[in-house]
C-alpha cells in the first residue's frame, strides 16, 4: 500500500461518509488520481461505496473491516516514518506545514461554496 493510499484510508476511518471529491481535497490529490486510488482500495476490499446520506448525486466512502485491519497493520511502519520526519525536520516545521495545508484546504472549500459549486 502506498503512503497516499494509507492517508486516504486514515482520513476515511476518521471521517466516514466523505464523497470522492471531499476525500481528494483532504488528501491534496487531483480527483482523477483519487478515483484510481479509491478503485484500487475498493478492489482490495479496503473501501466500500454506498449512497451518500446527504446527497443524491454523490457516493459515500467508508473503510471496511479489512481496511481497518490494514491500517492497524501499517501503524508501526508509519510510526517509524513519523519519527524519522520529526528527527529530520523538527516538530515546529511539521506543525507549521500542517497548519498551512489545512488553511489552504479551507480556503479552497470556501471558494467553491462561494462559487455555488458543491463539495461532492
Amino acid at each position: 500500500m502506498t503512503l497516499s493510499s494509507y492517508t486516504a484510508l486514515r482520513i476515511l476511518a476518521n471521517q466516514p461518509h466523505l464523497s470522492l471529491a471531499q476525500l481528494s481535497r483532504r488528501c491534496y490529490a487531483r480527483p482523477q488520481t483519487m478515483t484510481r486510488m479509491v478503485t484500487q482500495l475498493e478492489n482490495r476490499g479496503f473501501v466500500a461505496r454506498a449512497a451518500h446520506p446527504e446527497s443524491e448525486r454523490a457516493l459515500s466512502l467508508q473503510v471496511t473491516e479489512a481496511g481497518l485491519a490494514a491500517l492497524e497493520e501499517m501503524s508501526n511502519e508509519v510510526l517509524k516514518i513519523s519519527e524519522t520526519l520529526n528527527a529530520t525536520l523538527g516538530r515546529d516545521d511539521i506543525v507549521a506545514t500542517d497548519g498551512r495545508l489545512r488553511q489552504a484546504a479551507l480556503v479552497v472549500e470556501t471558494e467553491l461554496r462561494d462559487m455555488g459549486r458543491p463539495e461532492e
